[in-house]
């Protein structure tokens, strides 16, 4: 038997037959084979995004699963949800609308790769400080979105306390590219660093996309700014979190007496990124509960 899904409005890189969808679905329904079809009417599934609209479209008796990992005060014109569907993005899980909490970082795991899923798991076990406090590289910041707070803080820091080295479209100084994937060039540079400067594009509640998961899985001290699910994502201890400053100058000061304390730094490092391992298992919990299947 086989499962067909059709995808809709996605971004121009996206590779139909190798994504975490499609993989997904092939784990959700075991045993039968998920085909990609071009022709919505033909689907069981058709899911879709936030760069093209469904509106007017024939989706036939297809069942339709709208992503997000962006938040509709970021893309106004382009939240194209429709009442009714299946939700997966930034909103807290709640079966009644049949919506589930899928934040961005979740995406940038490849639970397919044994040996990925084996660092995460590592992941929630101590730290060897060592591994990042030995770099030869205080602290950069990936940006291509120029939010004030994330350069003011950049600039502070580079200012007041240590190097902060800028890449990406706000610094004119593209990430150094070896040809493969831009998630890997940019965990590659990161690898060098002590410090990421890690800052949301926005906050909004259940916005957590991959920047803290990307600073702390490649061994920095993330320096993070936005919603309050971080926490909940996240052990809070494993990373300096802005907001919890009551004002810029406390943040600096805090940040001078960090790097001056080999054993604050050392015990910060130590943290690991998670309490608890992650796992798709309540995607798929989910997806029994609103009776994907049926």
């Amino acid at each position: 038997m086989t499962v067909n899904i059709s995808f809709h409005g996605f971004w121009p890189t996206f590779n139909p037959q190798n994504n975490f969808f499609k993989k997904a679905m092939q784990d959700y329904f075991v045993g039968e084979e998920v085909v990609i079809v071009d022709d919505h009417k033909k689907a069981d599934y058709v899911i879709y995004t936030v760069f093209g609209s469904l509106s007017g479209v024939d989706t036939g008796k297809a069942k339709r699963i709208f992503f997000t990992g962006e938040v509709n005060e970021r893309y106004p014109n382009k939240y194209f949800y429709i009442d009714g569907d299946i939700f997966l993005g930034f909103k807290e899980t709640d079966l009644t609308t049949s919506t589930y909490r899928l934040p961005t970082w979740m995406q940038y795991i490849d639970w397919w790769s044994p040996e990925e899923v084996q660092k995460i798991n590592d992941l929630t076990k101590i730290q060897d400080p060592s591994k990042t406090l030995n770099r030869q590289r205080a602290c950069c910041i990936v940006a291509s979105n120029p939010t004030r707070n994330r350069i003011e803080v950049a600039i502070s820091l580079n200012e007041n306390v240590f190097p902060v080295d800028g890449y990406g479209y706000v610094f004119q100084n593209p990430i150094p590219n070896d040809g493969e994937t831009k998630n890997k060039d940019k965990r590659e540079l990161l690898e060098n660093y002590i410090f990421n400067i890690c800052f949301e594009n926005t906050n909004s509640v259940g916005y957590v996309t991959e920047k803290l998961f990307d600073a702390k899985f490649c061994g920095c001290i993330p320096i993070y700014w936005g919603d309050e699910w971080a926490k909940k994502d996240f052990n809070e201890d494993c990373f300096i979190n802005y907001d919890d400053f009551s004002s810029h100058q406390e943040f600096l000061d805090y940040m001078k007496q960090l790097v001056s304390s080999s054993s604050a730094l050392e015990e910060i490092a130590s943290q690991p990124l998670f309490k608890k391992a992650p796992s798709l298992d309540g995607l798929y919990n989910f997806f029994d509960d609103i009776k994907l299947k049926g």
